[in-house]
């Protein structure tokens, strides 16, 4: 019984492997492992970390391709692939562009799955068709998928397929995006077959065009033109937009129908405008935005368009010009509040009363003591506050400190403070109102730092100093002049590399 048994597996197992292999255009004549074979013992890592297994496929047939767990690329060696998988595959795909691929499931050959760093010899036979087994289909469009059967053929020769095909009957699909499927019946064995699709669009026109000439033109959130595009489009449901910058944005759905001509007009676009509300201490400023004189304040300004404006709010009494100057972002449909306080009368009396002190005590760094120095600074702070920095660089450096001076006035009410936890507090605030444009400024600054431990920043702020040594550097003509800068700029080179160390 027993016996029986077994002639009955063999003859089964003998129909299966036969039913898999034969009929496709080549077929396996042995597959074992070969565990005299160490080839693959250094075999490439799979994507779970696994060495691979090896199999090598034999055959003369230098046109074979392969699909399944493959790791890294096949090598095509002399009369013999090598195909790394990962440990545990059960299965191989082998094409080739005239026959119908083949898949080999290794059980059918006694192998549950492939093994880590185990070798595999398969043994191919590429069997010969007559030329009544021949079919050759051509496709337009070239890049069409052609399904035969439940197979999907490479396409390797621009829409042209030449297949040997075992005797019998087949379906033929072909497929492309935008054509309507062709699917055609066809029998093999008696005379070469050829036939030709010719497949029929279904894909929609459309025009668009929009007013807003810059508008960018998107569909299905893909850009296609600026102010229009025409095109050939999938039939159905699209989403349309305009976009440009300061303008609201254009939406709109359509729904196509197959080889639907339609143009669309899209109107012009809404600009994206706010209102500014603009509200001073004290009352009475004049606001110009971009230019244009806005009235006095408090003030609400109406229709200002999106993007960024320059505002400038300035007051004039008594002979004295006070003015701040902001960039303002325009950004949506709403209020967009200002709210600037200028130096009254009084603390611009209290600001030039601390300049004349300065100049009928003849001050020059450490000529007067620090904690006389400091109240008169902080005098000027509370002024400096209110006023915006172009304005203290340009004006009161040079009103005060003459443009040339050596002293600049940023570097010297630095120097003036001490370093107590407070005044350096208030260096750094004085620092950020010079712009860091003043070398003097700067370099203090870093001097802080570096007496206070923090050598990041106090690297960040020699940095600065640098820069506007360097620019010094380039646009002096004085060649003593020049030597002086560069032993400047090298002598806080050295600084920041003692500090880096």
């Amino acid at each position: 019984m027993e016996h029986r048994f077994q002639k009955l597996f063999i003859i089964l197992f003998y129909l299966v492997a036969s039913f898999q292999v034969y009929g496709q255009g080549f077929k396996v004549k042995e597959l074992k492992q070969n565990v005299s074979d160490g080839a693959a013992f250094h075999a490439p890592l799979d994507a779970k970390g696994h060495p691979s297994g090896l199999i090598k496929v034999r055959t003369d047939d230098p046109n074979l391709r392969f699909m399944g767990n493959i790791v890294g690329e096949v090598e095509n060696k002399m009369n013999e692939y090598w195909v790394f998988m990962e440990m545990g595959s059960k299965s191989l795909v082998i094409k080739h562009p005239h026959f119908l691929p083949l898949r080999i499931d290794f059980s059918a050959y006694g192998i549950e799955s492939i093994d880590s760093k185990a070798t595999y010899l398969l043994s191919l036979q590429t069997l010969k068709y007559k030329e009544k087994n021949k079919l050759t289909v051509k496709t337009y469009p070239v890049d069409a998928t052609f399904i035969l059967d439940d197979w999907i053929i490479d396409n390797e020769a621009n829409g042209l397929y030449q297949l040997y095909l075992p005797k019998g009957q087949y379906t033929c699909r072909v497929e492309a995006e935008g054509y309507r499927s062709n699917v055609q019946m066809v029998s093999i064995g008696k005379e070469p077959q050829t036939i030709d699709v010719m497949m029929e669009s279904v894909l929609a026109d459309i025009d668009i065009t929009c007013a807003t000439s810059t508008a960018s033109i998107r569909i299905d959130g893909d850009t296609k033109g600026v102010g229009g595009w025409k095109g050939k489009i999938m039939p159905g449901k699209h989403a349309i937009e305009a976009v440009c910058e300061g303008y609201e944005v254009y939406q709109q759905i359509v729904d196509l129908q197959e080889k639907e001509k339609k143009n669309f007009k899209i109107p012009p676009l809404k600009r994206i405008i706010g209102t500014v509300r603009v509200n001073t201490v004290p009352e009475g400023c004049t606001v110009m935005i971009d230019g244009q004189n806005y009235g006095k304040t408090p003030c609400s300004i109406p229709d200002i368009v999106f993007g960024n404006h320059h505002c400038v709010i300035s007051l004039d009494s008594i002979g004295i010009k006070r003015s701040k100057e902001m960039d303002i972002d325009i950004a949506n449909n709403g209020v967009n509040p200002i709210n600037c306080e200028l130096a009254t009368v009084e603390e611009w009396e209290t600001y030039n009363k601390a300049f004349q002190w300065f100049d009928d005590a003849g001050y020059y760094p450490g000529s007067i003591p620090d904690e006389d120095v400091c109240i008169q600074f902080d005098k000027i702070m509370k002024v400096i506050d209110k006023l915006d920095s172009g304005f203290f660089l340009q004006e009161i450096r040079e009103e005060h400190m003459g443009g040339s001076s050596y002293w600049q006035l940023g570097e010297i009410m630095i120097i003036g403070y001490g370093i107590s936890d407070d005044n350096w507090k208030k260096q750094l605030q004085l620092a950020e109102k010079m712009q860091r444009k003043s070398f003097g400024a700067n370099y203090e600054i870093g001097s802080i730092y570096e007496r206070r431990g923090d050598k990041h920043n106090a690297i960040e702020w020699y940095n600065d100093a640098l820069m506007v040594l360097k620019k010094q550097f380039k646009e002096e003509s004085d060649k003593e002049e020049k030597d002086l800068i560069q032993m400047r700029i090298e002598s806080i080179e050295e600084i920041i590399d003692n500090l880096k160390k």
